[in-house]
């Protein structure tokens, strides 16, 4: 900073700075894929149905949740590649996860079609060795 300041007072135009690209960490969820059998209404129970069976592993997250990230974190460990839908910008997603669920909060996890709760149990499921089963079963791994 003492250099750009002793630049500027001596005529040199101030450099723009970029911005630092903002990036996931390692335990954030992965980049989707191209939206294929999921450009149903989301919002909707029935779409939801269909992409939970559509997909062996899929989570429901927001990019800023850290139990969203503990369950990522969980299923890679454990070998599965998530299918991750943020809700971020979709209010009526969790609407939707309630009805089907009972729990509108995120991270929302299913494998092989049924929900297996958020971060916390997924991370409980891998620590008992319970999840491994689960994902062989769905052929998720």
């Amino acid at each position: 900073m003492d250099a750009e300041r002793w630049l500027r007072s001596h005529g040199a135009p101030p450099k723009p700075r970029a911005a630092p690209p903002l990036s996931e960490s390692a335990t954030g969820p992965p980049a989707p894929p191209p939206p294929a059998a999921d450009d149903c209404a989301l919002e909707t129970v029935a779409c939801l149905r269909s992409v939970v069976a559509a997909h062996d592993v899929v989570v429901f997250h927001k990019p800023r949740c850290p139990y969203c990230r503990k369950a990522f974190e969980a299923l890679r460990r454990a070998g599965a590649e998530p299918r991750a839908i943020d809700v971020s910008r979709r209010p009526g997603v969790q609407d939707a996860l309630a009805a089907m669920t009972g729990r509108r909060t995120v991270p929302n996890v299913f494998i092989g079609g049924a929900s297996v709760g958020g971060g916390d149990e997924t991370v409980a499921l891998r620590r008992n060795g319970e999840l491994r089963p689960l994902l062989d079963a769905a052929r998720a791994s």
